[in-house]
């Protein structure tokens, strides 16, 4: 429970709540007024059962406080989905390649919008970037051949403006696999000098084995999995590592039940993530052919937020 959880009363009135969220809004501090609206929300959706929930989110939609918070372009985009879902990609662009200016504006908007793009989820989100970005540099490093990597749910492909050894010869092909066939045409734009493929294509043609894809050294997914139930994450799973070559590293990343906007984002976003703890996630590599797997490892961001497992193939 964080401290702002904890200042809340024990029983917390929805309606009440965001009225006090709103005149806060009006009349102090934007970010004290996310930052209470983040801890209220996420007592709420504890202590409440699913239909419960489900009433506190419309209650939450018809609340003259969601006309405030979508101001934010980031939000608006991510609960009126232009392409069919909230985080696409350019919606991701607001935290991925955010710019913090010396002098921030002093204005609702802009406030509600760093506290958006500056926020835990947004620090998990940079994190899980730089991770990926560390993880080819350092699967370079170890090889003698320049590596064949897959990134299954490949959004913009952003750990690009990170890796180094995409531009060094080290990655003789990189394939940006994705469902949405605009993010692919950015990733052609702004990385066709480098050697990247962008295949459009579904989870379910993975699984299905409709894309046969192999001989990898790294396969990682690290957006697709917040979607996705755990029967069917698990089914991913095992489609991807078979992907690899021996001595290939498979690597998810997962959303952690830590996060503590994960029930805003669900309110005020219809962001509906699939948070997983770390059993859960281990979880995901269990079925794997244990005479298959060489190791495994496990690690979180520093606030744990996000969880990373990789497994090792024989």
């Amino acid at each position: 429970m964080t401290a702002e959880e904890a200042s809340l009363p024990a029983s917390l009135d929805c309606v009440a709540l965001l009225d006090a969220i709103q005149e806060q809004m009006r009349q102090h501090s934007p970010t004290a007024a996310m930052e209470q609206l983040q801890a209220g929300l996420a007592v709420l959706r504890r202590k409440s059962t699913a239909e419960a929930w489900s009433g506190i989110v419309t209650a939450a939609r018809e609340h003259p406080l969601r006309e405030i918070l979508h101001m934010d372009p980031f939000m608006l985009r991510s609960f009126a989905k232009p392409r069919g879902k909230p985080g696409d990609p350019v919606a991701l662009d607001h935290i991925l390649r955010a710019r913090e200016l010396a002098v921030r504006p002093k204005d609702r908007m802009a406030e509600i919008h760093h506290c958006m793009t500056q926020g835990a989820f947004a620090r998990a989100l940079r994190f899980r970037r730089d991770y990926v970005a560390r993880l080819l540099d350092d699967a370079a490093l170890r090889t003698a051949h320049p590596l064949r990597v897959l990134s299954a749910g490949s959004a913009h492909l952003r750990e690009l403006d990170r890796a180094t050894s995409i531009g060094n010869g080290k990655i003789a092909r990189l394939i940006a696999y994705d469902d949405d066939a605009e993010a692919l045409e950015s990733i052609r734009r702004d990385y066709g000098q480098y050697p990247v493929m962008a295949q459009h294509g579904s989870i379910r043609s993975l699984v299905d084995g409709k894309h046969l894809f192999g001989d990898m050294d790294l396969v990682y997914c690290a957006h697709w999995l917040e979607t996705l139930s755990q029967p069917a994450a698990q089914a991913l799973t095992r489609a991807l590592f078979a992907m690899l070559k021996p001595g290939g590293t498979l690597m998810l990343a997962c959303f952690t039940p830590k996060l503590p906007e994960a029930a805003m984002m669900e309110a005020y976003m219809d962001w509906r993530m699939v948070l997983r703890t770390e059993a859960e996630i281990f979880d995901l590599v269990k079925p794997l052919d244990t005479e298959a797997v060489s190791g495994w490892f496990y690690s979180e961001n520093p606030e744990s937020t996000m969880g990373f497992v990789s497994v090792q193939r024989k």
